[in-house]
């Protein structure tokens, strides 16, 4: 038998050396195959994280778009009367009407009103170089809490610019639940 064995001598060398070979190529191959499936699978799970992180970069993107057209929406514009007025004291007669008007539609008493045209300490009518009129009001009122903030809002709501310079509450002395309030206000109008 070992004549028989020493016969194939050269055929079981070269399967020896083939099987080694086919061994050790295995033994190559297999940490690259294992590599290669792990590199695939954080692949896959960056893929996914890249697809979360670009659909809220776009939602955060639609969110800025939609706040810049409310922010160009908010800008508020300085009222032009649509009559030339040839008295710059006049042109913010219909301003005052609404002014008057949404204090009466609150259900606030009006204690008094005084009114200052054109002041140059204010600094929108000080740097538009003559382009824009200023009159600052001073309402006295008589209100409840709720109703002045109320007004306050109203203002904030209003389609043009006005400006709360300073709003002073006190309790009123006749009646402890309403408060004698003084806004300042600057209304502005455009020549």
């Amino acid at each position: 038998m070992l004549k028989q064995i020493l016969k194939f001598k050269e055929a079981i060398l070269y399967s020896v050396i083939i099987f080694g070979g086919f061994v050790w190529l295995l033994m190559q191959i297999i940490p690259q195959v294992t590599d290669l499936i792990k590199t695939e699978q954080k692949i896959k799970s960056r893929t996914v994280e890249y697809e979360k992180v670009s659909a809220k970069l776009e939602k955060i993107k639609e969110e800025n778009r939609s706040n810049q057209i409310d922010e160009e929406e908010r800008v508020k514009q300085i009222y032009k009367p649509d009559i030339n007025f040839d008295n710059g004291d006049t042109a913010y007669l219909l301003m005052v009407d609404d002014i008057v008007g949404m204090v009466k539609d609150s259900n606030i008493k009006i204690y008094s009103v005084d009114y200052n045209f054109n002041p140059q300490t204010d600094n929108i009518v000080s740097q538009s170089g003559g382009k824009y009129l200023g009159c600052q009001m001073t309402l006295s009122l008589i209100g409840s809490y709720n109703q002045i903030r109320d007004l306050l809002i109203d203002f904030i709501k209003y389609p043009y610019l006005i400006t709360i310079n300073s709003v002073e509450a006190e309790p009123y002395q006749k009646d402890k639940n309403m408060l004698l309030s003084v806004l300042k206000l600057t209304i502005y109008t455009e020549q």
